[in-house]
C-alpha cells in the first residue's frame, strides 16, 4: 500500500520552539497555577509540581503582556520569572536613585522620545523591555551604542519604538539570549550581529529589511528566527550554517527562491515561507527531515521537487 502525503498548505500566525531559552511560550503555556499550603506553585500537564519555577507567596502566570515572564511575590518583594526558573527583580519606572539590585525592567507601555539613558545606571540589569505604543509613531528612532554597558543583559525587548538604526558594536552584548526588535523601520542590521554567541531568538518580524548581512550565520545557538513582513527579495547563502534552527518564519516578504543550503537545516521543525513570490524549492528541502510544519501558500509554485515525499516527518 503507498503511502499517501497530504499536504495543506495554510497561514499560521505564530508558532513557538522546543529549545529552552529565558522564555519559552511552548513550556510557558502548559503549566498550571495551583494552591498548595498557603503558597503557590506551577505544575505541568501531569499535575506534577515544577520544583525549578519555585513556591511563592503569589503568582501571575506566565503572559506576554509582561514580556513572556511570569510575575512572582515572595516576602512583599516582586520579581520576573522566567521558564529556566530564574528571577530577576523588576521595577516598572524608572527612579531617581536606581537601586542596583534591579535586574529586571519593565517599560511597557510607555512613550519616549529618546532613549531613556538612565536604563545605563542599572548595572545589574539582564532583562529591558521598553515597548512603545502601536498608536505612537514618534518614539525612538536609534539604539545607542552604550547600550553596550549592560554587560549582564540578557533579554532585550524593542517593539513599537521607530527604530531605523541599531548601533555597530551591537554584537558586544555577549550574554543576550533573546533579542526582539519586531514593528520597527529597520533596513538594514550591523556585521556586529554574528557576535552574539548566545542569541537563542531573533525576532525582526514586521520591519523594512531588504537584505541579511552574511555573519548572521555566524547565530550557532540559534533556534527561533522570525523575518516576517519585511521586504527581503533573498537570503544568504550560508544560511544553512544556522545548524540549530527549529523555526524559520519567512512570510510576507518577496523571496523568488531559497539558497540550496537549506537542505543543511537539519533541526529545522516549522518553515513558514507563505506569501512571497517563490517559483521554484530547492532539490535540497527533502534532507529536512525534521521538518513538522510547512506553509507554502501564496506563492507562484507550479510543482515541487521530485524528491519532496521523502519530507516523511511533515504533518501539516
Amino acid at each position: 500500500m503507498k503511502k499517501i502525503l497530504t499536504v495543506t498548505l495554510l497561514i499560521l500566525s505564530s508558532c513557538v520552539s522546543t529549545t529552552q531559552t529565558v522564555y519559552d511560550e511552548e513550556v510557558a503555556y502548559d503549566y498550571e497555577i495551583v494552591e498548595k499550603n498557603g503558597k503557590y506553585i506551577f505544575v505541568d500537564e501531569q499535575g506534577n509540581y515544577v520544583k525549578k519555577l519555585g513556591t511563592w507567596d503569589k503568582i501571575e502566570h506566565f503572559s506576554d503582556d509582561h514580556g513572556g515572564f511570569a510575575k512572582v511575590w515572595k516576602e512583599n518583594k516582586e520579581y520576573y520569572l522566567d521558564t529556566l526558573g530564574n528571577t530577576y527583580r523588576v521595577a516598572y519606572e524608572l527612579l531617581d536613585t536606581p537601586n542596583p539590585a534591579i535586574e529586571a525592567l519593565a517599560l511597557s507601555p510607555k512613550h519616549f522620545d529618546a532613549f531613556p539613558m538612565e536604563v545605563l545606571q542599572y548595572p545589574n540589569l539582564q532583562v529591558l523591555i521598553i515597548d512603545g505604543s502601536y498608536a505612537n509613531e514618534d518614539n525612538f528612532t536609534a539604539l545607542p551604542a552604550e547600550i553596550v554597558k549592560l554587560k549582564r543583559l540578557r533579554f532585550l525587548s524593542l517593539q513599537y519604538c521607530a527604530l531605523s538604526t541599531l548601533p555597530d558594536n551591537l554584537g558586544a552584548l555577549k550574554h543576550l539570549q533573546v533579542l526582539c526588535l519586531k514593528f520597527n523601520q529597520l533596513k538594514s542590521l550591523p556585521e556586529s550581529i554574528g557576535k552574539l554567541k548566545k542569541l537563542k531568538k531573533l525576532d525582526l518580524g514586521d520591519n523594512q529589511l531588504t537584505d541579511l548581512p552574511e555573519s548572521i550565520s555566524k547565530l550557532q545557538k540559534l533556534n527561533t528566527l522570525n523575518l516576517s513582513k519585511n521586504q527581503l527579495t533573498d537570503l544568504p547563502e550560508n544560511t544553512g550554517k544556522l545548524q540549530n534552527l527549529k523555526t524559520l518564519k519567512l512570510w510576507d516578504n518577496q523571496l523568488t527562491s531559497l539558497p540550496k543550503s537549506f537542505g543543511k537545516l537539519q533541526n529545522l521543525n516549522m518553515l513558514y515561507i507563505g506569501g512571497n513570490q517563490i517559483t521554484t524549492l530547492p532539490e535540497s528541502i527533502s534532507k529536512l527531515q525534521s521538518l513538522e510544519w510547512l506553509d507554502l501558500s501564496k506563492n507562484q509554485l507550479s510543482s515541487l521537487p521530485e524528491n519532496f515525499g521523502k519530507l516523511q516527518n511533515l504533518k501539516e
